[in-house]
C-alpha cells in the first residue's frame, strides 16, 4: 500500500523533469533564434545576452 504513493510521486515528478526539459528546449530555440537575429545588429552581444536571460528564465522555472 505504501508503495503506490510513492510510485505515484515518482510519475509526476518524471513528467514534470520532462515537462521542464521540453521548456528549456523551446526556451533555448527561441533564444538562439533571437540571439541570431540580434547578433547581426550587435556583431555578438546580442546572443550572449539572450543567452543569459534564457539560463536566468530557466532558474526561476
Amino acid at each position: 500500500m505504501v508503495i503506490k504513493p510513492i510510485l505515484d510521486m515518482g510519475q509526476q515528478s518524471a513528467i514534470a523533469t520532462l515537462l521542464l526539459f521540453g521548456f528549456g528546449v523551446v526556451f533555448l530555440l527561441i533564444g538562439g533564434f533571437v540571439g541570431f537575429q540580434l547578433d547581426t545588429v550587435t556583431a555578438g552581444y546580442g546572443r550572449q545576452r539572450v543567452a543569459f536571460m534564457c539560463i536566468f528564465l530557466w532558474h526561476l522555472v
